[in-house]
């Protein structure tokens, strides 16, 4: 199947041919509407980088218009979607999430836990026994 929506708000249409599999096609379409590399301090990009598309998609698609990415998981409607309502990926990325960040004091950001410094307000990264 063929799909062609434009990305975001941005006027540029773009077209493209599912292959079948949800997480890659998924996995595309964020990269499309969201083409950010940020994985120390966004969430969506952590959630791609680290095999969680479908979460990625979620939490991009709750943050701003998404045509092209709604368009791809509306194909794959049943693979994206769990039984609670939200993505099949869901409690493994909070999972993962929980593991792998670290909370700013300063403004409450979390960022990964490579990072020494917060990726909003570039605060150091608190003591281990002060994370949250």
């Amino acid at each position: 199947m063929r799909i062609k929506a434009e990305i975001g708000t941005s006027g540029r249409i773009k077209e493209f041919e599912l292959t079948g599999n949800a997480a890659d096609d998924v996995a595309y379409a964020v990269e499309e509407e969201h083409p950010c590399e940020d994985t120390t301090s966004c969430d969506i990009a952590m959630a791609l980088e680290n095999g969680f598309p479908f979460s990625a998609a979620f939490l991009l698609k709750s943050a701003t218009e998404t045509p092209f990415l709604d368009k791809v998981t509306q194909a794959y409607y049943e693979e994206f979607w769990g039984i609670d309502g939200m993505p099949k990926d869901w409690d493994n990325w909070v999972d993962w999430y929980k593991e792998n960040t670290w909370k700013c004091l300063g403004c409450g950001n979390h960022n990964h836990v490579d990072s020494d410094t917060c990726g909003n307000c570039l605060a150091a990264r608190p003591d281990d026994d002060e994370d949250e």
